[in-house]
């Protein structure tokens, strides 16, 4: 336990001192939701309770016995033409700990190419791809440590780009009292090939804590997850030099202006979740993740903007998931995902 504890603190402070601001990062798929279970619950379910092969990318400290033989197919159509997805499957290695591995992609399609002066240059295309082993293991009763690393490979028309990262999660999990506790620290690492030679951009890093905690006399379980810890203020600096139209603040005080609290700067580092959970073969899920809605909303109007909804049925052997995602006023992601362990049908 001493030695787990003392490399998985080594691997945090390790990231801690190449942390820089999220906005700036390359990447950004890997901080996409990649399950319907994820995606219902605000997108970073790090504290859940079950035990599903397709957390293998939200904490690598989920994996476990439960999660041996289990396989995930992970799908969404972003917008027309574009959509992402994820395969994963775990096997348990008895004393040397539960392993999980998954392939990650984002599709971005074909898109229309331009030069500078509008002249018709054909279509390119886009990808991002992660592939991922994870392990875990149990340092005593109820507390397991875990640690994925990342090959991440991106093409974009003629630009590519290679990196390696990990992450590392804690996971405290005492079924008696129905409390889950985690920490975790994602995309810690660093280009090893960049788009344009001599440009070193950062990945998306990010440090959480979370904690889902059940009823033990009524079928709900909530949860709430801390995001980017690393950095203390989330409010978006504007980069605009013109007032929109839908407004008569000045650019640089659209946010400072009903931001003006240090509640909603705690506020947006902030998911919720609620989940109802009445036999084993139903479930429904909310989540609420505040920093999209806050980011994401019209200024006037906010809709069901930061809201996620999702379902679990359990038809014999397959666990079939969905999730609706309400990311902007103009519309959702809707996300399907199965698993099973397909050892059960031969």
């Amino acid at each position: 336990m001493r030695y787990g504890i003392i490399i998985f603190a080594l691997l945090i402070s390790t990231g801690l001192l190449r942390a820089q601001s999220d906005y700036s990062s390359v990447y950004r798929f890997l901080t996409l939701p990649t399950s319907a279970y994820s995606a219902s619950l605000g997108g970073s379910p790090i504290a859940s309770a079950d035990s599903n092969i397709n957390l293998i990318s939200v904490n690598p400290a989920l994996l476990n016995e439960k999660t041996h033989s289990q396989m995930g197919l992970n799908f969404s159509n972003v917008s027309p033409g574009i959509n992402m997805g994820m395969i994963a499957y775990g096997f348990d290695w008895a004393e040397k700990g539960s392993f999980g591995f998954g392939f990650q992609y984002l599709n971005y399609g074909q898109m229309d190419a331009y030069d500078e002066f509008g002249a018709d240059m054909g279509t390119f295309s886009g990808g991002d791809y992660a592939l991922m082993a994870s392990w875990s293991q149990l340092l005593l009763k109820d507390l397991r440590i875990g640690a994925t690393v990342k090959g991440i490979y991106s093409k974009i028309d003629r630009y590519q780009s290679l990196a390696a990262a990990f992450d590392a999660g804690l996971t405290y999990n005492n079924e008696e009292w129905l409390l889950t506790v985690s920490v975790v620290a994602k995309n810690i690492g660093s280009q090893i090939d960049e788009y344009i030679e001599g440009e070193n951009e950062p990945l998306p890093q990010d440090y959480q804590f979370g904690i889902a905690k059940g009823l033990p006399h009524a079928p709900f379980r909530f949860s709430v997850v801390a995001h980017h810890l690393h950095q203390t203020n989330l409010l978006i600096e504007n980069q605009n030099t013109v007032t929109p139209n839908n407004t008569d603040l000045a650019p640089d005080e659209l946010e400072i202006d009903y931001i003006n609290n240090q509640s909603e700067k705690i506020a947006r580092h902030l998911i919720f979740g609620v989940e109802f959970l009445p036999s084993e073969k139903f479930t429904a899920r909310v989540g609420y993740n505040y920093y999209r809605r806050s980011t994401m909303k019209m200024i006037e109007k906010g809709g069901m903007v930061g809201f996620s909804l999702g379902a679990s049925l359990l038809i014999k052997g397959i666990h079939v998931e969905y999730a609706y995602t309400a990311n902007h006023l103009a519309g959702g992601i809707n996300q399907l995902s199965i698993r099973t362990n397909p050892s059960r049908f031969f």
